[in-house]
């Protein structure tokens, strides 16, 4: 698989091909996909023309000819990027602020005195409390605990990431082709909660999905849920659609509190197996 491409200006076009030849054939050159896509630096997001994927946040990825505007997180700055904690305190004088994670400094600035957020802190690879050291200008040392634990739709707080489709879904057999639309929503929240939802739309299909992700305090770690309800009413585009579901994702530090999950994974399934749906098939 070779991808070629040119820049004009601000966009680019890409193409994705392949070369194949056996003892009997010529070589023949295909090209698989093509796509013209630039970034929206206000947005901070990219908009691509043909050939591409659905965003798999909320969905399962699907490949489709079309348009489609989404957040970019290439655009950000690395402090920016993954999940990680909000840290609020008030400092009294001019203060030192450490953060550490097991023993090892993560993060250090100075700040004024009142009331201070630190919003800027570099994912980690492992989950586990932060230690908050606060040195007031007297040499007064002030500590405090920050959970932290995250699973992968988490999002930092007031961050959106976004994704919105528009165009024919790719199929190999063509009469399973569609017009089809999607939209996808994660919403960070203050106090680690993210809400996340999606609406994926076609001839006679609807699929709605709605989940949060909360950390879930001290020594507790995370958690996140969803639930999928697709209604379809052909069979035309069966391979986009599937029975309703739940899902779940954890990170626990303790095993005992495992059973909140269990609990919302039934929570969860009840919804997804209730008799009256959210969307009728058109």
């Amino acid at each position: 698989m070779l991808k070629s491409g040119v820049n004009v200006g601000a966009w680019r076009l890409r193409a994705s091909n392949s070369l194949t030849a056996n003892s009997d054939d010529k070589p023949q050159w295909t090209t698989s996909g093509a796509w013209l896509e630039r970034d929206l630096t206000r947005w901070q997001s990219e908009l691509t023309l043909g050939d591409t994927f659905t965003s798999g946040d909320v969905f399962d990825a699907v490949q489709f000819q079309g348009i489609s505007l989404a957040s970019s997180d290439a655009m950000l700055p690395d402090s920016q990027k993954g999940f990680a904690p909000t840290i609020r305190g008030i400092a009294r004088t001019n203060a030192q602020v450490t953060v550490r994670q097991n023993g090892y400094v993560l993060y250090q600035t100075y700040v004024t005195p009142g009331a201070f957020v630190i919003d800027d802190l570099y994912p980690t690879a492992s989950s586990g409390n932060l230690e908050v050291a606060v040195k007031e200008s007297d040499g007064e040392i002030r500590r405090f605990t920050q959970p932290y634990a995250s699973v992968t739709s988490m999002q930092r707080e007031g961050s959106l990431k976004y994704n919105l489709v528009a165009g024919r879904y790719h199929s190999d057999d063509a009469s399973q082709r569609p017009l089809m639309m999607q939209l996808s929503l994660m919403r960070g929240f203050a106090h680690n909660l993210t809400l996340f939802g999606g609406l994926q739309s076609a001839a006679q299909y609807h699929n709605l999905s709605l989940g949060a992700g909360q950390g879930l305090g001290r020594s507790r770690g995370a958690l996140a849920a969803a639930v999928k309800r697709p209604r379809t009413g052909t069979s035309r585009i069966r391979s986009m659609a599937g029975p309703g579901s739940s899902s779940t994702a954890k990170v626990f530090d303790s095993s005992r509190h495992a059973v909140h999950l269990h609990r919302l994974a039934l929570f969860a399934s009840a919804l997804c197996h209730a008799e009256r749906g959210v969307f009728q098939p058109g």
